[in-house]
């Protein structure tokens, strides 16, 4: 259980903790968003809405933290920074700008990739077009789908105090050939990358040119 409970920072001496709720997807029915409200109400949580798309309920005091898990049923998020958990997703399908319906692909992601381990923090965005609403550019693996209906990829993205665009790694892809190429370099990534080290990070130490090469067949 404690691994899934986060202590908030918080301006006074209080301690408050937070639960997240693991949805499958983005795409979230009225009863389970009423489930949730309901039970943040019972116990004096607030819900917060976050940039990784999840519902966290947050400012619940510790003795009640346990059968708050009990009446969700549902997984929660782990905290740990290391586990990938952040797998975003633009509006696809329901966009009138979306060249490709990408809930697909998210889900075949989600179940491929969610919560395993990395050297660092590491957050996917997934687009369907290049207005890409979501700020995949700026995560360490974008999936955009380019005007043909074709999928490129883009990898060391940065948001932050000092952000950048990650680099494009392929393009003119399929959505098979999209999913090879990220098992390949997510594979790589883990395997030699230094402890706490970025994708950005790890990419220019070892060379663009080197990393594509490697990942890109």
């Amino acid at each position: 259980m404690e691994n899934y409970i986060k202590t908030q920072k918080t301006l006074t001496d209080k301690k408050r903790f937070t639960l997240t709720p693991n949805l499958s997807s983005p795409f979230i029915s009225p009863d389970t968003i009423i489930h949730i409200g309901e039970i943040a109400k019972k116990y004096g949580g607030v819900l917060k809405l976050g940039s990784n798309q999840k519902i966290s309920i947050i400012n619940l005091k510790e003795d009640c933290l346990k059968e708050i898990s009990k009446e969700l049923q549902l997984d929660l998020v782990p905290k740990s920074k290391s586990l990938l958990t952040n797998i975003t997703l633009c509006t696809s399908n329901f966009c009138r700008m979306s060249k490709y319906p990408t809930i697909g692909i998210y889900m075949k992601l989600v179940k491929k990739f969610y919560k395993m381990e990395l050297p660092a923090k590491t957050k996917i965005g997934i687009s369907s077009c290049k207005n890409s609403c979501n700020s995949a550019y700026t995560k360490d693996i974008g999936i955009v789908v380019d005007k043909d209906g074709k999928f490129f990829i883009t990898m060391g993205g940065r948001a932050g105090t000092n952000p950048k665009a990650g680099y494009t790694i392929a393009s003119g892809l399929n959505e098979n050939q999209t999913i090879l190429i990220l098992k390949t370099a997510i594979t790589y990534y883990k395997t030699n990358a230094n402890n706490k080290e970025k994708l950005r990070d790890f990419i220019d130490r070892i060379g663009l040119d080197s990393f594509i090469e490697t990942c890109v067949r």
